[in-house]
């Protein structure tokens, strides 16, 4: 079933708090990107302050507000940054490796000593180290890269972050009132996309959003933190991710499959996956276990390169943290192969658009099939 999609731009006029749970010593860490989950929260505050009801008389969920904010017919997909002149970004795939010291690529140096990157996800083996003259060891990239219209290169961008220190006003002692909240600086710009099962639904959102003015987003608010702004809400039929996906046939053996964001896994028993292997991956292709392979283990022609990760979480109102999730990484990438005689492509094809695993409404599991860096050289 093809999708309706809505495309966003948020302006920052305030530092952004987006806090992931974890810190370091006293400075409580930030997100280098706005979750799905805080774009669902923003929307769903949007539709109750219109006078729109989550609940019936009976306290059941009424069937708008369900199919909206808590089914996959609707998804929030997690806004990334914009980079220069304004180019989309996406996660670093950790098949990109460059120099620890000199390895990244932007298209104005000023002055910088720059070895770049490389994609070595097809690679036959891997090469210890950046060059002969360098000799620094390669290492996997993180943040974000671009692609400018026109050029086949990929350039680097980074979200520019700052700790901002408060003493509260308590009895307490003096090195434990300080503390400190690293937020992203304002005046960068971010993009995201909302995918719905229906247009009419896409529309009620965008005339909620157009007319929501600024808007505040995050931890602090009510300290002067958080303030943004929505522009060019623009309906398309296609998903952003389609830019930088590759062609698939029916013929091809093999793919690759490239996590646009984080995903929460699991299995035909919904337990956790640490790894995306071919027993899960054939469950979410509704496929026989021996027809496809992930190359995920020692001595595999094929390599994948991937991250785990946890999601964490705090209830406000029981003032208690939430389970946490464990996740495979943003930026992680599959490569996997086709043993069936039925085709591949129609399959691929659903899984990008519906994603993969737990809480697909909130933006985790977005895949792309076959990303155009696979085909890069440097």
């Amino acid at each position: 079933m093809s999708r309706f999609y809505l495309y966003y731009r948020v302006e920052l006029k305030e530092p952004l708090i987006l806090s992931n749970g974890s810190q370091i010593g006293n400075v409580l860490l930030t997100q280098d990107h706005i979750p799905g989950s805080t774009m669902l929260g923003l929307c769903a505050g949007l539709y109750l302050r219109s006078s729109k009801k989550a609940t019936g008389s009976d306290g059941q969920y009424e069937k708008e507000f369900k199919d909206l904010f808590l089914s996959d017919d609707t998804v929030f997909s997690p806004a990334y940054p914009l980079g220069e002149l304004a180019y989309q970004c996406f996660p670093i795939p950790m098949s990109v490796l460059g120099c620890k010291h000199f390895g990244f690529n932007r298209p104005d140096p000023a002055g910088d000593e720059m070895h770049g990157f490389s994609d070595y996800l097809k690679e036959d083996k891997l090469t210890p180290d950046c060059c002969a003259e360098c000799g620094a060891a390669l290492e996997h990239k993180s943040g974000f890269l671009y692609s400018r219209r026109g050029k086949d290169s990929f350039f680097n961008h980074d979200v520019s972050k700052q700790i901002l220190t408060h003493n509260k006003v308590s009895d307490e002692e003096e090195e434990k009132r300080l503390f400190s909240f690293e937020c992203i600086t304002p005046g960068q710009q971010f993009y995201g996309e909302i995918s719905f099962q229906t247009d009419s639904y896409r529309k009620l959102i965008k005339d909620l959003l157009a007319e929501s003015g600024t808007l505040r987003l995050g931890k602090a608010r009510n300290r002067g933190y958080g303030l943004v702004q929505i522009h060019d809400l623009i309906e398309k039929e296609n998903s952003v991710c389609s830019k930088w996906a590759g062609p698939v046939d029916d013929s091809d053996k093999e793919f690759f499959i490239y996590f646009y964001s984080d995903a929460i896994p699991v299995d035909k028993t919904l337990r956790y996956c640490s790894s995306l292997d071919s027993s899960t991956l054939a469950f979410w292709l509704e496929l026989e276990p021996d027809e496809v392979h992930v190359a995920n283990g020692i001595g595999d022609p094929k390599r994948s390169f991937y991250r785990q990760g946890r999601i964490l979480g705090f209830n406000q109102t029981r003032k208690m943290p939430l389970p946490f999730e464990q996740t495979i990484s943003a930026g992680s990438v599959f490569s996997c192969s086709y043993k069936g005689n039925h085709g591949i492509k129609a399959k691929l094809a659903e899984l990008e658009e519906n994603g993969i695993g737990l809480r697909r409404n909130e933006g985790f599991g977005r895949v792309i099939i076959n990303h155009r860096i696979h085909q890069w050289k440097r």
